[in-house]
């Protein structure tokens, strides 16, 4: 992430350094490098893929199993994602910033590009969030990830003045209209620094309880839209969110059940590491419950592909 940028003049008045670090601390929880560090844990004993149905629920005295549509139904707090394709390698984030580089090479003017962001062009989204950082307090920390452009030059005091407000107070507006037109980049980016603007909300009392809560779900929407088309930053995020409790309470089964599709789909060392460290975190109850969300949201796929092959026009 780049450091933050110097306040314009002209722009909002900055908040205290203290409040800052207090707000940017609290979001950034996400960001715990001890997640990605392999841990001296034997090897991760990954729930076992099986047919079998989920348990009969308390008091249930037939002796059959469930059927695979009872087996199938979620349960409050599981996680299913579609299972996880390669996630999109070097190229496809070299696209994404060759089109956000077309964009800024048409030098539009700023009301031009928020307008043509919020019919969601996913380069003019993801050139304005990553220009407009000195407008505001919650644009400042604002961050782009694999998508940022070096050279990228930020909008100045007068440009600042004519966004509107709307977009400088909430900046997350910015992407949602690509976001909700398919681009996983945009997706990403929701879910990585929503947390991060509903913090600096918080702190400086700009946000009710209710508007953070909105936007901390919106957030988790978002990253599982975007883990669930294959990027594997999302996947990694939600999981690190999940286990943090960025969205609002810590889900260490959820973190699990997704850190465990993504180890299965993807491979890797990294992957086994990070497996291995959330499997020092479980207790055996808890890999009991990872094991029951997997094997219902597997039940569920399995389901909805059979519903598919009976009624195509579904």
């Amino acid at each position: 992430m780049k450091p933050p940028v110097q306040e314009c003049q002209h722009a909002e008045r900055p908040m205290s350094g203290t409040t800052v670090t207090a707000a940017i601390l609290g979001a950034v929880a996400l960001i715990s490098a001890s997640f990605w560090m392999a841990h001296d844990k034997p090897a991760a004993p990954v729930p076992a893929r099986s047919n079998t149905a989920a348990p009969a629920a308390a008091g249930t005295t037939t002796g059959r199993a469930p059927s695979a549509l009872a087996a199938s139904q979620p349960v409050t707090g599981d996680v299913c994602l579609p299972p996880l394709r390669e996630a999109p390698g070097p190229s496809r984030d070299e696209q994404v910033r060759t089109t956000i580089r077309t964009v800024l090479a048409r030098n539009m003017d700023v009301l031009a590009l928020a307008g043509l962001s919020q019919r969601g062009d996913e380069g003019a989204a993801l050139a304005l969030f990553q220009q407009v950082r000195p407008c505001s307090n919650t644009t400042r920390y604002l961050d782009s990830m694999e998508f940022s452009i070096d050279d990228v030059s930020f909008i100045g005091a007068a440009g600042c003045r004519r966004l509107p407000a709307g977009l400088l107070a909430n900046p997350i507006n910015i992407l949602i209209p690509a976001a909700d037109a398919g681009s996983t980049a945009a997706k990403l980016l929701v879910l990585k620094n929503a947390p991060t603007v509903a913090a600096v909300q918080q702190a400086v009392g700009a946000a009710s309880a209710r508007d953070i809560a909105a936007l901390l779900a919106t957030a988790e929407r978002y990253g599982k839209d975007a883990a669930s088309a294959g990027s594997a930053s999302a996947a990694a995020w939600l999981a690190q969110a999940y286990l943090t409790g960025t969205f609002g309470s810590k889900r260490e089964q959820a973190a699990y059940a997704i850190t465990y599709e993504m180890n299965q789909a993807l491979q890797g060392e990294e992957n086994r590491s990070r497996l291995r460290y959330l499997y020092g975190r479980m207790s055996g109850t808890d890999l009991t419950g990872v094991r029951s969300m997997l094997d219902r949201c597997r039940a569920r796929k399995e389901a909805e592909a059979s519903s598919v092959l009976i009624s195509p026009f579904r």
